[in-house]
């Protein structure tokens, strides 16, 4: 009974999310997260920092992180197309990029913290890649 309702209450939280609630989770601590962007006075990129971020939680939490590095090119922006499907395919000569999968070990607990685990889902929805080409 007990893990139907902790199911549900997940599912609910998961359908909570909009939008408008994830562009507020991305206006803080970063205003972005990107792969080709560095703010102002800072050394690493703002998906990097998010990356940081969330490992440092994770970590925080008694999980062991560990860090996969994939080579990814930005998409390119059409702007013929509608506002939120300007995405085109990155051209061969375009640079190439390290993101990173986190992958995180560790013991669930028998009872999961469902604030906690909702809090995690929204970090990493708030942490979605996001890639912007300068054209």
């Amino acid at each position: 009974m007990a893990e139907e309702n902790s199911e549900a209450t997940i599912r609910r939280l998961i359908a909570d999310v909009t939008a408008g609630r994830i562009s507020k989770l991305a206006r803080n601590p970063l205003p972005f997260r990107k792969l080709n962007h560095t703010r102002p006075g800072q050394q690493k990129r703002t998906l990097h920092e998010a990356d940081d971020f969330l490992a440092d939680h994770l970590t925080s939490r008694g999980y062991q992180v560990q860090r996969e590095g994939v080579q990814v090119q930005a998409y390119r922006r059409d702007p013929r197309k509608p506002k939120q499907q300007q995405y085109a395919p990155p051209r061969p000569e375009d640079p190439w990029y390290t993101a990173y999968n986190l992958h995180a070990e560790g013991d669930i607990p028998e009872r999961c913290d469902i604030e906690n685990a909702a809090m995690v889902v929204r970090a990493t929805l708030a942490a979605i890649l996001t890639l912007d080409a300068e054209n």
